[in-house]
């Protein structure tokens, strides 16, 4: 089983790689795909870009070259409940689009 994991930025993906045995490293138009064991398991990760096109693109993208049965995306994100600490994980029930800088 192959796992996707996609973050928007560096700092979202860099730890995935430092911890990683990189197999293969596949450049497609400015994104990089790592082809890699991490923590046992078959992964590829790739930094998208910010943006719903850039993550939809290089989702498919990775879709289309990889077949993960599975895809994270990992990111930071800012928050509005003051429940909520820094290293909180949120998975989320609902989503709403929203076009960033808009």
């Amino acid at each position: 089983m192959t796992i996707g994991i996609m973050g928007a930025l560096d700092a979202e993906i860099e730890e995935y790689v430092k911890n990683a045995v990189i197999v293969e490293k596949k450049e497609w138009s400015d994104f990089v795909f790592y082809e890699a064991r991490l923590f046992g398991k078959e992964a590829v990760i790739v930094k998208s870009g910010a943006g719903k096109v850039f993550s939809s693109m290089v989702c498919q993208k990775m879709i289309d070259e990889y077949g993960p049965e599975r895809i994270i995306f990992t990111g930071v994100g800012g928050a509005l409940n003051r429940e909520l600490d820094i290293g909180d994980v949120v998975v989320s029930k609902d989503c709403i689009q929203h076009d960033m800088d808009g």
